[in-house]
């Protein structure tokens, strides 16, 4: 979601979302505006084994002004696999 001038030409359908079958880890801010909210928890029920994590006081740039937290999460993710 980095370039939002091609995002709304993006189609995606749960279907196609349905055969992925990769791990995913879904981490978003709980200040995140309630776009990227929604957007993270429809693509966790689209994708079949993906999990979601919130960083608390984080917001949009999480990984920028929570590092240690996100390395965190990401550690954790990849240990479980």
């Amino acid at each position: 979601m980095l370039d939002w001038m091609t995002v709304p030409s993006l189609t995606v359908d749960g279907v196609s979302l349905e055969g992925f079958d990769k791990p995913v880890l879904l981490a978003r801010g709980s200040a995140a505006n309630p776009a990227m909210v929604e957007i993270t928890r429809l693509l966790e029920c689209a994708l079949p084994h993906a999990k979601s994590a919130v960083v608390d006081e984080a917001s949009h740039f999480l990984i920028s002004t929570h590092p240690a937290q996100c390395a965190g999460l990401m550690a954790e993710f990849y240990a479980g696999l």
